[in-house]
Protein backbone atom coordinates (compact mmCIF):
# COMPACT_ATOMS: atom_id res chain seq x y z
CA UNK A 1 0.00 0.00 0.00
CA UNK A 2 0.80 3.66 -0.61
CA UNK A 3 1.25 6.02 2.49
CA UNK A 4 -1.07 8.83 2.82
CA UNK A 5 0.05 12.21 1.88
CA UNK A 6 0.25 14.77 4.69
CA UNK A 7 0.97 17.54 2.29
CA UNK A 8 -1.60 20.24 2.77
CA UNK A 9 -3.36 21.31 -0.48
CA UNK A 10 -4.81 24.75 -1.11
CA UNK A 11 -7.69 25.89 -3.22
CA UNK A 12 -7.19 29.03 -5.49
CA UNK A 13 -9.50 30.75 -3.77
CA UNK A 14 -7.51 29.93 -0.40
CA UNK A 15 -4.54 31.11 -2.41
CA UNK A 16 -6.11 34.82 -2.95
CA UNK A 17 -6.71 35.05 0.73
CA UNK A 18 -2.96 34.27 1.04
CA UNK A 19 -2.00 36.75 -1.37
CA UNK A 20 -4.35 39.25 0.23
CA UNK A 21 -3.23 38.86 3.60
CA UNK A 22 0.48 39.83 2.37
CA UNK A 23 -0.62 42.78 0.50
CA UNK A 24 -2.89 44.06 3.11
CA UNK A 25 -0.57 43.71 5.58
CA UNK A 26 2.19 45.13 3.94
CA UNK A 27 -0.24 47.81 3.14
CA UNK A 28 -1.58 48.20 6.60
CA UNK A 29 1.66 48.80 7.95
CA UNK A 30 1.46 45.22 9.69
CA UNK A 31 4.69 43.21 9.29
CA UNK A 32 3.73 40.00 11.45
CA UNK A 33 0.07 40.02 9.29
CA UNK A 34 2.19 39.89 6.09
CA UNK A 35 5.16 37.34 7.35
CA UNK A 36 2.15 35.09 8.61
CA UNK A 37 1.30 34.19 4.65
CA UNK A 38 4.93 32.76 4.80
CA UNK A 39 6.17 29.41 5.78
CA UNK A 40 9.27 29.31 8.97
CA UNK A 41 11.45 27.86 6.22
CA UNK A 42 10.57 30.36 2.77
CA UNK A 43 13.26 31.62 0.49
CA UNK A 44 12.25 34.68 -1.21
CA UNK A 45 14.53 36.06 -3.81
CA UNK A 46 14.26 39.21 -5.32
CA UNK A 47 15.99 39.05 -8.76
CA UNK A 48 16.26 42.73 -9.74
CA UNK A 49 18.44 43.55 -6.65
CA UNK A 50 19.61 39.96 -6.25
CA UNK A 51 18.40 40.01 -2.75
CA UNK A 52 17.48 36.55 -1.01
CA UNK A 53 16.52 36.26 2.72
CA UNK A 54 15.45 32.97 4.42
CA UNK A 55 12.87 32.42 7.29
CA UNK A 56 9.79 34.19 7.92
CA UNK A 57 11.61 36.12 10.55
CA UNK A 58 13.36 38.03 7.72
CA UNK A 59 10.47 38.53 5.77
CA UNK A 60 9.11 40.30 9.34
CA UNK A 61 12.49 42.34 8.96
CA UNK A 62 12.33 43.01 4.83
CA UNK A 63 8.49 44.28 5.63
CA UNK A 64 9.31 46.51 8.03
CA UNK A 65 9.79 44.93 11.44
CA UNK A 66 8.71 46.47 14.55
CA UNK A 67 8.73 49.41 13.08
CA UNK A 68 6.52 48.61 10.49
CA UNK A 69 3.33 50.82 11.19
CA UNK A 70 5.34 54.33 10.31
CA UNK A 71 6.66 52.82 6.99
CA UNK A 72 4.84 53.43 4.16
CA UNK A 73 3.99 51.12 1.91
CA UNK A 74 1.13 50.25 -0.63
CA UNK A 75 1.12 46.86 -2.26
CA UNK A 76 -2.00 45.88 -4.64
CA UNK A 77 -2.55 42.92 -7.12
CA UNK A 78 -3.50 43.11 -10.79
CA UNK A 79 -3.62 39.42 -11.41
CA UNK A 80 -3.70 36.15 -9.60
CA UNK A 81 -3.45 32.78 -11.08
CA UNK A 82 -3.39 29.35 -9.61
CA UNK A 83 -2.05 26.04 -10.59
CA UNK A 84 -3.78 24.09 -7.81
CA UNK A 85 -2.19 20.49 -9.08
CA UNK A 86 1.11 21.90 -9.01
CA UNK A 87 0.25 24.49 -5.81
CA UNK A 88 2.15 27.30 -7.81
CA UNK A 89 0.92 30.96 -8.08
CA UNK A 90 1.71 33.86 -10.18
CA UNK A 91 0.73 37.24 -9.25
CA UNK A 92 0.68 40.63 -10.93
CA UNK A 93 1.75 43.44 -8.83
CA UNK A 94 2.35 47.35 -7.98
CA UNK A 95 4.51 47.82 -5.00
CA UNK A 96 5.04 51.58 -3.84
CA UNK A 97 7.14 52.40 -1.14
CA UNK A 98 7.18 56.02 0.65
CA UNK A 99 4.86 57.18 -2.36
CA UNK A 100 8.24 58.18 -4.03
CA UNK A 101 9.01 54.73 -5.50
CA UNK A 102 6.93 52.42 -6.63
CA UNK A 103 7.27 49.10 -8.99
CA UNK A 104 5.58 46.91 -11.51
CA UNK A 105 6.04 43.37 -11.30
CA UNK A 106 5.11 39.46 -11.13
CA UNK A 107 5.96 36.98 -7.90
CA UNK A 108 6.15 33.45 -8.54
CA UNK A 109 5.02 31.61 -5.34
CA UNK A 110 5.39 28.13 -4.38
CA UNK A 111 2.98 26.86 -1.77
CA UNK A 112 3.54 24.30 0.72
CA UNK A 113 1.35 23.53 3.26
CA UNK A 114 -1.04 25.94 3.08
CA UNK A 115 1.88 28.83 3.34
CA UNK A 116 4.45 30.51 0.92
CA UNK A 117 7.49 28.55 0.58
CA UNK A 118 9.46 30.06 -1.85
CA UNK A 119 8.99 33.75 -3.61
CA UNK A 120 10.46 35.00 -6.77
CA UNK A 121 9.72 38.35 -7.69
CA UNK A 122 10.64 40.08 -10.83
CA UNK A 123 9.90 44.10 -11.51
CA UNK A 124 10.60 47.69 -13.26
CA UNK A 125 10.29 50.71 -11.56
CA UNK A 126 8.03 53.06 -13.07
CA UNK A 127 6.29 56.16 -12.35
CA UNK A 128 2.86 55.40 -14.79
CA UNK A 129 -0.25 54.08 -12.74
CA UNK A 130 -0.71 49.78 -13.65
CA UNK A 131 -3.04 50.88 -16.61
CA UNK A 132 -0.38 53.33 -18.38
CA UNK A 133 2.60 50.62 -17.83
CA UNK A 134 0.68 47.61 -19.32
CA UNK A 135 -0.74 50.16 -22.22
CA UNK A 136 2.90 50.36 -22.85
CA UNK A 137 3.58 47.18 -23.52
CA UNK A 138 5.89 46.99 -21.19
Amino acid sequence: MYASSSVQKISTVEFRQLADKISAGWSEGNAKKAASAFSEDVVFFETVDNLKFSGREAIYQYSGGDDSSSVDMNMSWHNLVFDEEKQLGFGEFTFQLNSSYQIHGVASMTVLNGLISSWRQYYVESPLPWNGFVDMGV
